[in-house]
């Protein structure tokens, strides 16, 4: 069994008592801490992570609250992710030595894991900006905005004509997706899809860091849906709207009228096609009841429970594996230095990951790698289901 805590125990004695506070708990949990405590010298701690000695005193004096704070965590950031290796060979058989050591595993998953499934990534070539960029849409200037709320707010069907290519409803989950559900030692799965595949995996102890497409909001009256009984309509090239409340507002609100009206005919029926839905509320200059996904747009607060999970989970967890997702994307970006430098990290990806060293790297096509990993750890466990029965 890999020893761990000897292989990272053999620190510099240069190593001041900040830096090495944050090796140990993680970013997150230092910095609860220091902001738990009144009586934490902001300045101080900033000197302690100054390496370059650039900071003055004097200096640093004529900074807010905020501003030390923001430049604290920058710092405290930058020393999270100079992680110090474990010496670990990059084979399979390490992976599943780490796996059976294990017993609170955090998995980070991202596009990677879906692209053999079909469902194109966002940021590499022939991704999604790549298509939506080719497209020249006059809307828009960059691909980025068509998950923006103001661009959708006032092109709903623009963002449906994309967001169509990644409707959940069309796809199943994979192999790796697989990995994930099947592994009983998940702490928690953090992943940046929208694609909904993990949950549709059965996977229960589930982080959707980025929101779901399995689900569509009500910009008017915030009403829920499940977003199947909607895929006729966007794959047609619809904009779904509220068929609930605002719908029955509608109705409401129409009948009053014609019942206020002098001419009111009872021959004339209530149009309640989609055009005339948005057209009511739209001359009076109120919320059209277009269902936007429950997912994160650009400006928009990432889920909620995520700084607490991380918090607490990092705590615990004592192996991180890491699939298909380059981190270079907000939150997640930053969770490695959120988790203490002796938890080994494992990734399986494509291609290297830029600014993180793992312990473990294996490259290749992930459904592969973890295909392979399953059939080796179903091996372990059906030996394992011998013994006890010969016993």
């Amino acid at each position: 069994m890999l020893d761990v805590d000897d292989q990272r125990s053999d620190e510099e004695k240069s190593v001041n008592e900040t830096t090495r506070m944050i090796r140990e708990i993680g970013v997150a949990n230092f910095l609860k801490r220091v902001y738990d405590d009144e009586a934490a010298d902001l300045c101080q701690l900033l000197r302690d992570l100054d390496k370059d000695h650039k900071l003055t005193p004097t200096g640093l004096e004529k900074k807010s609250q905020l501003q030390l704070k923001q430049m604290l965590k920058r710092k405290a950031v930058i020393i999270g992710k100079q992680r110090k290796n474990i010496s670990i060979p990059n084979t399979h058989d390490a992976v599943l030595g780490l796996l059976s050591a294990s017993s609170n595993i955090l998995i980070v998953s991202g596009a990677g894991i879906s692209v053999n499934r079909g469902i194109p990534d966002f940021r590499s070539p022939d991704g999604i900006y790549d298509q939506i960029r080719r497209c020249n849409y006059p809307e828009i200037d960059e691909p980025e905005q068509i998950f923006d709320m103001a661009t959708f707010v006032a092109h709903p069907k623009l963002f449906y004509s994309v967001a169509k290519k990644i409707l959940p409803t069309h796809f199943q989950p994979g192999p790796a997706h697989c990995f994930v559900k099947d592994n009983n030692k998940l702490l928690r799965n953090y992943t940046q899809n929208i694609d909904s595949l993990e949950r549709k995996a059965g996977v229960d102890r589930l982080l959707e860091c980025h929101g779901s497409f399995a689900f569509l909001e009500c910009l008017r009256c915030s009403a829920k849906y499940n977003t199947d009984d909607f895929a006729q309509t966007i794959t047609d090239g619809g904009v779904p709207l509220c068929t609930e409340r605002c719908m029955k507002e509608y109705r409401r609100r129409r009948k009053k009228r014609k019942s206020d009206s002098i001419d009111n005919s009872a021959a004339t029926s209530l149009d309640v096609s989609d055009q005339a839905v948005v057209a009511f509320f739209d001359t009076r200059n109120e919320v059209i009841p277009y269902l936007k996904p429950t997912i994160t747009f650009f400006g928009e607060d990432v889920h909620s429970d995520y700084e607490q999970r991380v918090l607490d989970d990092s705590q615990v967890a004592d192996l991180i594996i890491v699939l298909g997702t380059s981190m270079s994307v907000a939150p997640i970006s930053e969770f490695i230095s959120h988790i203490p430098h002796k938890v080994p990290i494992v990734v399986i990806n494509k291609t290297p990951i830029k600014g993180l060293d793992p312990d473990v790297f294996l490259q290749g096509d992930i459904d592969v790698i973890v295909s392979e990993l399953l059939v080796r750890m179903n091996d372990v466990k059906e030996e394992e289901d011998k013994k006890k029965c010969i016993v």
